[in-house]
Protein backbone atom coordinates (compact mmCIF):
# COMPACT_ATOMS: atom_id res chain seq x y z
CA UNK A 1 0.00 0.00 0.00
CA UNK A 2 1.41 3.37 -0.99
CA UNK A 3 1.74 6.28 1.38
CA UNK A 4 -0.88 8.21 -0.61
CA UNK A 5 -3.32 5.33 -0.24
CA UNK A 6 -2.68 5.21 3.50
CA UNK A 7 -3.26 8.97 3.77
CA UNK A 8 -6.45 8.70 1.74
CA UNK A 9 -7.59 5.81 3.94
CA UNK A 10 -6.93 7.73 7.13
CA UNK A 11 -8.65 10.84 5.76
CA UNK A 12 -11.62 8.70 4.72
CA UNK A 13 -11.72 7.07 8.17
CA UNK A 14 -11.62 10.49 9.81
CA UNK A 15 -14.35 11.76 7.50
CA UNK A 16 -16.55 8.72 8.15
CA UNK A 17 -15.90 9.05 11.87
CA UNK A 18 -16.94 12.69 11.73
CA UNK A 19 -20.13 11.72 9.90
CA UNK A 20 -20.87 8.87 12.33
CA UNK A 21 -19.93 10.87 15.42
CA UNK A 22 -21.49 14.35 15.36
CA UNK A 23 -19.35 15.47 18.30
CA UNK A 24 -16.24 14.66 16.30
CA UNK A 25 -17.55 16.61 13.30
CA UNK A 26 -17.06 19.84 15.21
CA UNK A 27 -13.34 19.14 15.40
CA UNK A 28 -11.23 20.16 12.46
CA UNK A 29 -9.27 17.60 10.49
CA UNK A 30 -5.63 17.49 11.54
CA UNK A 31 -3.18 19.22 9.20
CA UNK A 32 -1.53 17.14 6.46
CA UNK A 33 1.77 16.51 8.34
CA UNK A 34 -0.16 15.33 11.39
CA UNK A 35 -2.26 12.97 9.23
CA UNK A 36 0.88 11.56 7.69
CA UNK A 37 2.53 11.09 11.09
CA UNK A 38 -0.66 9.58 12.56
CA UNK A 39 -0.97 7.19 9.65
CA UNK A 40 2.62 6.03 10.08
CA UNK A 41 2.13 5.63 13.83
CA UNK A 42 -1.06 3.62 13.26
CA UNK A 43 0.63 1.22 10.83
CA UNK A 44 3.64 0.81 13.14
CA UNK A 45 1.21 0.10 15.98
CA UNK A 46 -0.60 -2.49 13.87
CA UNK A 47 2.70 -4.16 12.97
CA UNK A 48 3.69 -4.30 16.65
CA UNK A 49 0.25 -5.59 17.62
CA UNK A 50 0.38 -8.31 14.95
CA UNK A 51 3.85 -9.26 16.22
CA UNK A 52 2.41 -9.45 19.76
CA UNK A 53 4.60 -6.53 20.87
CA UNK A 54 1.73 -4.94 22.73
CA UNK A 55 3.76 -2.39 24.70
CA UNK A 56 5.13 -0.89 21.50
CA UNK A 57 1.68 -1.08 19.89
CA UNK A 58 0.29 0.99 22.79
CA UNK A 59 2.91 3.66 22.21
CA UNK A 60 2.25 3.92 18.47
CA UNK A 61 -1.55 3.86 18.77
CA UNK A 62 -1.20 6.50 21.49
CA UNK A 63 0.81 8.71 19.13
CA UNK A 64 -1.81 8.30 16.39
CA UNK A 65 -4.61 9.12 18.83
CA UNK A 66 -2.80 12.19 20.15
CA UNK A 67 -2.58 13.51 16.60
CA UNK A 68 -6.08 12.67 15.36
CA UNK A 69 -8.32 11.88 18.36
CA UNK A 70 -9.92 9.24 16.14
CA UNK A 71 -12.23 7.26 18.47
CA UNK A 72 -11.38 3.87 16.93
CA UNK A 73 -7.84 4.30 18.23
CA UNK A 74 -9.26 4.20 21.76
CA UNK A 75 -10.39 0.65 21.03
CA UNK A 76 -6.94 -0.20 19.65
CA UNK A 77 -5.36 1.20 22.81
CA UNK A 78 -7.75 -0.85 24.95
CA UNK A 79 -6.93 -4.03 23.07
CA UNK A 80 -3.19 -3.37 23.28
CA UNK A 81 -3.37 -2.81 27.03
CA UNK A 82 -5.59 -5.87 27.47
CA UNK A 83 -3.18 -8.08 25.56
CA UNK A 84 -0.20 -6.55 27.42
CA UNK A 85 -1.78 -7.55 30.74
CA UNK A 86 -2.86 -4.07 31.85
CA UNK A 87 -6.57 -4.58 32.58
CA UNK A 88 -6.97 -1.27 34.44
CA UNK A 89 -5.76 0.72 31.45
CA UNK A 90 -7.68 -1.50 29.02
CA UNK A 91 -10.88 -0.83 30.96
CA UNK A 92 -10.21 2.91 30.83
CA UNK A 93 -9.75 2.93 27.03
CA UNK A 94 -12.70 0.63 26.32
CA UNK A 95 -14.97 2.89 28.40
CA UNK A 96 -13.67 5.98 26.64
CA UNK A 97 -14.33 4.29 23.30
CA UNK A 98 -17.91 3.49 24.33
CA UNK A 99 -18.39 7.14 25.32
CA UNK A 100 -17.84 8.08 21.65
CA UNK A 101 -21.08 6.25 20.72
CA UNK A 102 -19.61 3.78 18.22
CA UNK A 103 -21.89 1.87 15.86
CA UNK A 104 -24.05 -0.73 17.61
CA UNK A 105 -22.06 -3.75 16.43
CA UNK A 106 -18.74 -2.29 17.64
CA UNK A 107 -20.34 -1.09 20.87
CA UNK A 108 -21.75 -4.54 21.63
CA UNK A 109 -18.41 -6.26 20.88
CA UNK A 110 -16.58 -3.70 23.04
CA UNK A 111 -19.04 -4.18 25.90
CA UNK A 112 -18.41 -7.95 25.75
CA UNK A 113 -14.63 -7.48 25.82
CA UNK A 114 -15.00 -4.91 28.61
CA UNK A 115 -17.06 -7.37 30.66
CA UNK A 116 -14.33 -10.01 30.23
CA UNK A 117 -11.62 -7.56 31.26
CA UNK A 118 -13.62 -6.39 34.28
CA UNK A 119 -14.18 -10.03 35.32
CA UNK A 120 -10.44 -10.66 34.96
CA UNK A 121 -9.71 -7.55 36.97
CA UNK A 122 -12.14 -8.60 39.73
CA UNK A 123 -10.59 -12.08 39.84
CA UNK A 124 -7.12 -10.57 40.05
CA UNK A 125 -8.14 -8.28 42.89
CA UNK A 126 -9.74 -11.21 44.71
CA UNK A 127 -6.54 -13.22 44.28
CA UNK A 128 -4.50 -10.26 45.48
CA UNK A 129 -6.78 -9.93 48.50
CA UNK A 130 -6.42 -13.64 49.24
CA UNK A 131 -2.65 -13.39 48.82
CA UNK A 132 -2.55 -10.38 51.14
CA UNK A 133 -4.50 -12.33 53.77
CA UNK A 134 -2.12 -15.27 53.40
CA UNK A 135 0.89 -12.97 53.68
CA UNK A 136 -0.56 -11.33 56.79
CA UNK A 137 -1.23 -14.72 58.39
CA UNK A 138 2.30 -15.90 57.53
CA UNK A 139 3.78 -12.77 59.10
CA UNK A 140 1.60 -13.20 62.18
CA UNK A 141 2.77 -16.81 62.60
CA UNK A 142 6.41 -15.83 62.10
CA UNK A 143 6.06 -13.12 64.73
CA UNK A 144 4.40 -15.59 67.10
CA UNK A 145 7.27 -18.05 66.57
CA UNK A 146 9.80 -15.30 67.23
CA UNK A 147 8.02 -14.32 70.44
CA UNK A 148 7.81 -17.98 71.52
CA UNK A 149 11.56 -18.40 70.94
CA UNK A 150 12.30 -15.26 72.93
CA UNK A 151 10.11 -16.57 75.78
CA UNK A 152 11.92 -19.91 75.73
CA UNK A 153 15.30 -18.17 75.80
CA UNK A 154 14.19 -16.01 78.74
CA UNK A 155 13.05 -19.11 80.63
CA UNK A 156 16.37 -20.82 79.91
CA UNK A 157 18.30 -17.78 81.15
CA UNK A 158 16.15 -17.64 84.26
CA UNK A 159 16.72 -21.34 84.89
CA UNK A 160 20.48 -20.88 84.44
CA UNK A 161 20.56 -18.08 86.96
CA UNK A 162 18.65 -20.18 89.51
CA UNK A 163 21.02 -23.11 89.09
CA UNK A 164 24.11 -20.98 89.38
Amino acid sequence: MTLCAVRRGLRCALYLAAMAHPAAAADTEPPEPALHEASEAFWRGKEHYDAEEFGQAEVEFGKAYALTHHPDLLFNLGQSHRRAGNPDKATFYFRRYLETNPPEVQAKATEEVLAQVEAQLAATKTQQGDQAKQDAERKRLEEQRRLDLEEQQRKLELEKTRLA
